[in-house]
């Protein structure tokens, strides 16, 4: 069920205030509210959402808004302290995926129960869209037409993107890889790709020497080619030079865009593009 604090029982403007608190979400939001109304992007800067701290100026940001939508409690840890302000969590819309055990190690991925990158599915993304339409139709009943019908704009540019992400994805589909951060089940799920491990847990880079040891060993067993990071700069490079593996970065929350409008859109192709580029090389 969907799951609402609505610690705001009336609305004082006809039309809503709203946040979307990380590029992908602030984007499909967008989509919905073209037209009728410009949302803000609360973090707008390339940082870890895990384990931000919201600073005075996003402080202010959110003393401004009306409806604020987000992922999770566990993902934006700050939305707890957030008050007077009608919350609406995404995840809950979603059949949230467990986080991932290598069923080679004895090793879990993620510390929290659930993988809450859940926008990097094209169906989740539907869902989500649909319920930024339930919302802003109840928040904002005159305009709740436009609102509808702006979420069937994105809902057919979703399902257009996916056929083109599945075709791209098609020739390389059965190739094995490594990811330095286990941000992608979703993706991968959904496309059908050859995933076989993470470095390590979360968005923490610390590796262990048993799980380094590991790693090694699977990148010869499974003739790994490519180790995918969300950093050009991943420290993990110097501890596989002796393999003939390359790194390639993807960018899952669209910290490298600069245009935020069109960010999940252009999040989901950039990924696609990425895994084509390194896993069609020989």
């Amino acid at each position: 069920m969907l799951f609402y604090i609505l610690l705001h029982p009336t609305i004082g403007y006809s039309v809503p205030r709203i946040i979307a608190t990380i590029n992908p979400i602030y984007s499909l939001v967008n989509a919905v509210t073209n037209g009728i109304t410009k949302p803000v992007l609360l973090i707008n800067e390339p940082v870890s959402i895990h384990d931000y701290m919201l600073k005075p100026s996003d402080k202010r940001k959110l003393k401004d808004s009306d409806i604020i939508f987000y992922v999770d409690d566990h993902l934006e840890t700050f939305i707890n302290k957030i008050q007077n302000k009608t919350l609406v969590k995404l995840s809950e819309v979603i059949e949230l995926l467990p986080s991932r055990y290598d069923s080679n190690f004895s090793y879990k991925i993620h510390t929290t129960s659930n993988d809450l990158h859940i926008w990097l599915s094209p169906e989740n993304a539907k869902n989500i869209v649909n319920q930024i339409k339930t919302v802003l139709c109840n928040a904002d009943p005159e305009n709740a037409e436009k609102y509808s019908n702006n979420a069937n704009l994105a809902l057919t540019q979703i399902t257009k993107q996916t056929e083109k992400i599945k075709s791209t994805l098609s020739s390389v589909k059965t190739k094995p890889y490594i990811v330095t951060h286990d941000a992608y089940q979703y993706f991968e799920k959904y496309f059908g790709l050859n995933f076989i491990a993470a470095l390590s847990s979360s968005h923490d880079t610390n590796i262990s020497v048993k799980r380094l040891m590991h790693i090694k060993k699977i990148i010869t067993q499974h003739k790994i080619k490519c180790i995918f990071s969300e950093s050009s700069n991943d420290k993990v490079k110097n501890l596989f030079l002796k393999y003939q593996v390359k790194f390639q970065i993807l960018d899952p929350i669209g910290n490298t865009l600069a245009a935020k409008d069109n960010a999940y859109f252009d999040i989901m192709q950039n990924i696609a593009n990425n895994f084509l580029q390194c896993l069609s090389e020989e």
